[in-house]
């Protein structure tokens, strides 16, 4: 006798699809919230500490910012920075070079001279064509000073009147001497004898004191020729330019030598300044 077995019947499962009995070997969600959170206290370390201990530190800034704020505010109203003013001029000698004048009116024929050139007292600097009563109808300039030529005020071809300059001397005569140059009735308002000079040099800075200041002041063109100033702001034509005589200290050391005026930039000390007066553009104390 032939007894049938009944088979179990599966049902199918479409491809690509595990079966429904398979065992699944991906981590669980479990898992992968507890990996999650270890792994973001490796990467900050303070988000699995008590929010107490954030907040105490959080208080500690807010203590280290007032203060710092507190000491800067001190600073503004007690510190002090440096005032200085900066200044275009020659180093020379002398508080003023020496003009050579001529005695009577003409007109420059020929000049013997240049600027650089050394020269003595009575050495011939040029000569005028005049009408006056002389040899030939020219006159000669002499050199009034020792010193080196500074300057030509009238070129070749151009007419003097009697008393007239034609060359500005550096006296070398004379000691060593800053002479300072500005345009502007303002920065001279806070000028006075007695402050400090820088003057920056190769061979280190070199300290002068203000001696004078001219009150008067002269015009920009009266100046041609007669300084190097070079490229400066003080101005043209009848504009005024006042004049600030320093004298270096003789402790600062020796001074290069020097045959001629040479243009320097120096800086005047001026006093300290609060803080609080730079930003309101007020004046200067010490």
């Amino acid at each position: 006798m032939t007894t049938t077995i009944p088979m179990k019947t599966v049902p199918a499962v479409p491809d690509g699809e595990p079966p429904a009995s398979a065992e699944r070997t991906g981590p669980s969600a479990q898992a992968v919230t507890i990996a999650a959170a270890a792994a973001a206290a490796q990467l900050e370390p303070g988000l699995d500490r008590p929010v107490r201990v954030i907040g105490s530190r959080l208080g500690s800034a807010l203590v280290a910012l007032v203060l710092a704020l507190g000491a800067g505010g001190a600073w503004v109203g007690w510190g002090s920075l440096p005032n200085t003013l900066s200044l275009h001029g020659v180093l020379a000698h002398g508080p003023a070079p020496v003009l050579a004048r001529a005695d009577v009116a003409g007109t420059v024929l020929d000049l013997r001279v240049h600027p650089g050139d050394r020269v003595t007292r009575g050495q011939l600097l040029a000569l005028l064509r005049t009408t006056a009563p002389g040899p030939g109808g020219t006159a000669e300039l002499r050199s009034p000073a020792d010193g080196t030529v500074a300057g030509v005020l009238t070129a070749p071809g151009g007419t003097l009147p009697a008393g007239a300059a034609l060359l500005a001397l550096d006296p070398a005569g004379e000691p060593a001497t800053l002479r300072l140059y500005t345009g502007s009735a303002r920065d001279l308002a806070r000028l006075r004898p007695g402050q400090s000079v820088l003057l920056p040099l190769p061979s280190g800075t070199v300290r002068a004191r203000i001696t004078a200041v001219d009150p008067y002041p002269a015009r920009a063109d009266s100046l041609d020729g007669a300084l190097p100033l070079g490229e400066s702001d003080l101005g043209s034509g009848a504009d005024p330019v006042w004049t600030i005589t320093a004298v270096p200290d003789a402790a600062s050391g020796a001074l290069p030598p020097t045959y001629g005026p040479v243009p320097v930039d120096v800086s005047v000390d001026l006093g300290s300044r609060r803080p609080y007066q730079v930003i309101l553009g007020t004046g200067a104390g010490r």
